[in-house]
């Protein structure tokens, strides 16, 4: 494990698999993370070299600074990229060497999953490192954890009432979009479903639209991004139909200050998925914090409590008076608070 820089580890697994554990310590510390460890999930992408590998892993770290400080997690925020090709890959002696790097860090970097890892490969790194928060052991599921929390945020958006008069556009239908379609199906809505791999949006309750190459130009209320990151560019922010904007992927927009300029003149409300995808670090706190009770817990009380959470961070933030800031200076506002009281997982309370 080598130090490359200030929060930057480089560490090479016996395979030769390079992966980097990045703090974000570049940015000004949030009073909700001073002295906290650090939690961010391992991603694992082919990266073209590794100063890509590491910016991607910067910017991830900053957005679980921010998302950790608003919910008040316990955690900072950190990342680890594994910057190689998934074929062949020996996930085994990657999470032996993980679990290596984890060790020598002795508890101030905590981890679970991202893309390209699986609850299989938490299971295996959990017998190696006790520095793992996934649910392992427990009945919790990942996805709905961060279903939940975007569900909780269209709340705050649109309210329960208008659920089953809208129609939503769920793009990527993965575990979390899957999840999230059924709950937001469940309560009347209507669900276009789009993901690259039209299959996966085939579901006999929803309108697969996968098709559609100009998805955006189609009729819907609400867009939900479940998928990759930089779905929206300024193009088709221009071209979209709809008037919110949420989502789980980790960054919305190709470029942020177009985007979001331009959704601030159509009058589109969009809300940070620093607010809306915080579902699994929420989770994590109750896991870390109030670990017995987090075992004991049904499901549905840890699904409820999160979308509680974001239902009311969301609400927070579209209540503040100045009009003038637009929403990632609403949310700074709400990240750098004076005030944060107790860790969010603390205030978690089972009926089991």
């Amino acid at each position: 494990m080598e130090t490359i820089a200030e929060g930057i580890l480089r560490c090479v697994s016996v395979e030769n698999v390079v992966f980097f554990i990045v703090k974000d310590t570049h940015s000004a510390t949030p009073p909700a993370n001073v002295g906290r460890p650090t939690n961010g999930g391992i991603r694992i992408q082919d990266y073209p070299d590794e100063d890509s590998a590491i910016s991607e892993a910067l910017s991830l770290a900053k957005r679980m600074t921010y998302k950790n400080a608003l919910y008040n997690t316990g955690f900072g925020g950190v990342k680890i990229v594994v910057s190689t090709c998934l074929d062949n890959l020996d996930k085994h002696a990657l999470m032996d060497a993980i679990a290596t790097a984890l060790e020598t860090l002795e508890g101030s970097v905590y981890t679970g999953c991202d893309l390209n890892t699986s609850e299989a490969d938490m299971h295996y790194l959990t017998q190696k490192s006790p520095y793992v928060l996934a649910g392992i052991g427990s009945n919790i599921n990942p996805d709905k954890t961060t279903a939940s929390g975007v569900y909780g945020t269209i709340l705050g958006v649109i309210g329960e009432n208008k659920i089953q008069n809208s129609c939503f556009l769920i793009h990527g239908m993965g575990k979390v979009g899957l999840a999230l379609a059924k709950q937001l199906n469940e309560k009347g809505a209507t669900i276009l479903s789009y993901d690259v791999l039209p299959e996966r949006a085939e579901q006999s309750d929803f309108k697969n639209v996968s098709s559609q190459s100009q998805w955006w130009k189609l009729s819907f209320d609400v867009l939900v991004l479940c998928s990759s990151s930089n779905i929206v560019t300024p193009e088709i922010a221009q071209q979209l139909s709809c008037k919110t904007l949420v989502g789980s992927s980790n960054k919305f927009f190709s470029d942020t200050d177009a985007v979001t300029r331009i959704l601030q003149q159509r009058n589109i409300v969009w809300i940070p998925e620093i607010v809306s995808s915080a579902g699994a670090v929420i989770s994590d706190s109750i896991e870390h914090y109030a670990p017995e009770v987090f075992q004991q817990a049904k499901p549905e009380e840890v699904y409820d409590f999160i979308g509680d959470l974001t239902f009311k961070q969301t609400s927070k933030l579209l209540a503040q008076d100045n009009h003038s800031r637009d929403m990632n200076q609403r949310l700074h506002h709400l990240v750098y608070r004076k005030e944060f009281g107790s860790v969010c997982g603390l205030n978690f309370q089972s009926t089991s």
